[in-house]
């Protein structure tokens, strides 16, 4: 199975994971024990803002093709999201249609978060990381362990809340409860 994790031109993963158990790919940043969600979007290379633009029409030599007063033809309902890079450079993510919004990763982490009533700290980000070249993001949030004692049963479970989106207009804000820590 592949990982599916961004990997940069120079050879790093978008992706950091709590360094108290590696992933199978052993791939991204260790980050000491459980982060905040700004640590592990900054160790996960996850902290960038996505923009909305609108669309041009280019030929197939990638020329701008332009009205006759000399203005870019402009396409009235595409638009596309795009990465912002730390150099001030884009990535383009995906064409999208007008009623897509964009979350930033940090806002859709933050609001799992609130939905599991820990944004005063009481539980913390155990992973983070890109997927599809910057489209899709993805964390886990530790909830801790359940301890199942009843009858001749002692038993424990894991408890997560992964929470993805995507950049994509076809990837939608997901919340899953899981016993098993997506890396």
């Amino acid at each position: 199975m592949a990982h599916g994790l961004e990997r940069t031109k120079t050879g790093w993963t978008r992706f950091a994971y709590n360094d108290r158990q590696i992933p199978w790919h052993r791939l991204g940043t260790p980050v000491r024990g459980l982060g905040t969600p700004e640590e592990m979007l900054v160790a996960s290379h996850a902290d960038y803002d996505v923009v909305l633009t609108k669309v041009a029409a280019v030929d197939d030599s990638g020329e701008l093709i332009r009205n006759s007063d000399g203005t870019a033809i402009i396409i009235p309902d595409g638009r596309a999201t795009m990465r912002q890079n730390d150099d001030g450079s884009f990535d383009p993510l995906a064409t999208v249609g007008t009623r897509y919004e964009v979350r930033q990763n940090k806002e859709v982490l933050e609001r799992a978060l609130a939905v599991v009533n820990a944004s005063d700290g009481n539980a913390a980000i155990d992973t983070c990381g890109v997927l599809k070249g910057g489209s899709r993001f993805f964390a886990t949030i530790d909830l801790g362990v359940l301890d199942i004692a009843c009858s001749d049963v002692n038993d424990k479970l894991a408890r997560y809340l992964v929470i993805s989106t995507g950049h994509d207009g076809v990837w939608p804000i997901r919340y899953a409860n899981t016993e098993v820590r997506a890396v």
